[in-house]
């Protein structure tokens, strides 16, 4: 029987403090040779006059180095390919008995133990103990994980939000500016009109006419000389027509020129001074389509711009 599994082929080593590392050992027990001899081996087996004392010398020295072991708990080691098993040295226990714990990894007339196989024949795995903690530190960490990547997520949804309320604002204000810039051009001096105020202030539609003889004729009826600019719900419009039953154009969604989220809008067109007004404030709320999925908010953007127009300079 080969022990602990290793077939014949393991080293001993004691790992108590000063002694040396013995030798290789063989598992056959000694026999005399034809020379009277020790050799060791299988039975059969032909070797030398010098492999036989070199094996009976190094069973010898391996049980020299047991029968010298302190009887203080200390332990054995084997290693090759057996690296790694400790078996210890009870106290007391007689150099026989010694012996057969080193080499079988077990006590005198027992069989060699489960672990004592499993360590000699290579066999490595996990305890249920190490597989629970792996699986804990994997899940928490999985965890941390996701939620990096949702807060992630959430964070670039919410600016993208705001870009595109700032985008909205900025492109309406935009339009808006450059059409008041024209008001009042009447090259021919027939009296063209810069801006007509809102008709009616009280109603939930805030409007305002723009008008400018832009291709020369002394008349505003051309398509864009007459420029009707309204803000009507959450929605901004124009009409670049002096019919007055053509339809408008939608300049961008969501204005809400609601600022500070009380739902109350504030005024588009500010005229100063409103009879015959020679500046006009624009002022443009924008608001993000949806509410922010971090605060639950909606982001607004505002622009406000003051316009001079042509017949005040």
């Amino acid at each position: 029987m080969a022990p602990c599994g290793c077939g014949g082929r393991n080293r001993l080593e004691e790992a108590v403090p000063g002694t040396r590392r013995p030798a290789s050992i063989s598992p056959y027990p000694s026999r005399p040779g034809a020379s009277g001899s020790a050799s060791s081996g299988p039975p059969g087996s032909t070797t030398g006059r010098s492999r036989r004392s070199s094996s009976a010398d190094r069973v010898a020295s391996v049980r020299e180095h047991v029968r010298n072991a302190r009887d203080t708990g200390s332990s054995l080691v084997l290693t090759g390919p057996c690296a790694g098993t400790n078996f210890p040295v009870e106290r007391g226990s007689p150099p026989e008995t010694r012996y057969r714990v080193i080499v079988l990894g077990t006590r005198a007339g027992a069989a060699p133990t489960a672990s004592a196989r499993s360590a000699c024949s290579g066999e490595r795995g996990f305890t249920l103990v190490e597989m629970l903690i792996g699986l804990t530190l994997v899940l928490l960490l999985m965890s941390s994980v996701s939620l990096l990547v949702i807060e992630g997520s959430r964070l670039n949804r919410s600016t993208q939000m705001a870009i595109a309320a700032q985008a909205t604002a900025r492109n309406c204000s935009s339009v808006i500016v450059q059409t008041l810039r024209t008001a009042g051009w009447d090259p021919l001096g027939v009296g063209i009109p810069s801006v007509l105020p809102d008709p009616d202030p009280t109603d939930d539609v805030e409007q305002i006419e723009v008008f400018a003889d832009l291709d020369e004729d002394g008349s505003t009826v051309s398509e864009g000389e007459r420029v009707t600019i309204r803000h009507s719900g959450d929605r901004l419009e124009w009409r670049r027509s002096a019919d007055p039953d053509a339809p408008f154009e939608t300049l961008g969604v969501n204005i809400t020129n609601d600022s500070d989220g009380d739902g109350t809008s504030e005024p588009m067109f500010v005229l100063n001074p409103p009879s015959n007004p020679e500046t006009i404030t624009v002022t443009i709320t924008a608001r993000s389509p949806s509410p922010d999925p971090r605060t639950g908010r909606y982001e607004r953007y505002t622009v406000s711009t003051e316009v001079v127009l042509r017949n005040s300079l």
